[in-house]
């Protein structure tokens, strides 16, 4: 779906990072599609962290880390720009603790959108993410091939979130895809259990590219995602964490 890009408008940046494995490219691409249209504007952002040792010797490994890094993102960054002509790709290497570093990041480059490529396994780095409202609006994209962007999506949205805690380029992909969402409403005190086996049968019965959780901050719902209770749908399907 194209949409006409406004004429002065900023254009959407989205922080992704890559640790070579290939799941941030399948990622990256995903949010791409979603975001067709849009001025955008991505940040690949690798973190690696030198192993303990002598000064001399870790100043060398470092600078070897360097240099792999560059090298790295650079190969990614021209096979983003390759698939998706006319698209900006930026790239960054830091060193640290990756979900500190990320989590910064979001802040310092005034990221619209972090979208992390994971597999199947809960990484240290993933579980950090969902357990910090702070670093969302996420999207987290399984490592599987995505022929197109979604159509079908469910939505599980505490009450009392609408638009209004949405950055814009959120509220567009929203809009988008607001014709072809089912919607769940979180009841306050629901047990998580019961949340669960709702949303577990929503998609079974029904055709599901992408799972929306939309969550007021600081609520019980917010709750339940950062303690993973529900981190089994999270990490199947393509997830879209929004808080408002």
């Amino acid at each position: 779906m194209k949409v006409k890009e406004d004429v002065g408008r900023e254009r959407t940046k989205i922080l992704i990072p890559t640790n070579f494995t290939g799941h941030a490219a399948i990622a990256g691409d995903y949010a791409l599609r979603m975001l067709e249209g849009l001025p955008c504007t991505c940040l690949l952002e690798t973190v690696y962290m030198p192993p303990r040792g002598s000064a001399g010797t870790l100043i060398k490994i470092a600078d070897i880390l360097m240099r792999e890094a560059a090298e790295g993102l650079r190969k990614e960054r021209e096979a983003m720009e390759f698939g998706h002509p006319g698209i900006q790709v930026q790239t960054k290497a830091e060193e640290g603790d990756a979900a500190s570093v990320i989590g910064g990041s979001m802040k310092k480059e005034k990221a619209d959108l972090l979208v992390i490529g994971h597999n199947s396994h809960v990484k240290k780095f993933l579980s950090r993410i969902i357990e910090s409202p702070d670093t969302w609006p996420a999207l987290l994209v399984p490592n599987k091939h995505y022929e197109a962007p979604p159509k079908s999506a469910l939505c599980v949205c505490s009450p009392e979130c609408g638009q209004s805690g949405l950055n814009d380029t959120v509220a567009a992909v929203e809009k988008r895809i607001e014709g072809r969402a089912r919607k769940i409403h979180f009841a306050e005190n629901e047990p998580p259990e019961a949340l669960k086996k709702q949303i577990e049968t929503s998609l079974r019965k029904n055709s599901t590219d992408m799972v929306i959780f939309k969550v007021a901050k600081r609520s019980e719902f917010e709750g339940i995602i950062r303690t993973h209770l529900l981190d089994e749908i999270i990490l199947k399907y393509p997830v879209l964490l929004l808080s408002c």
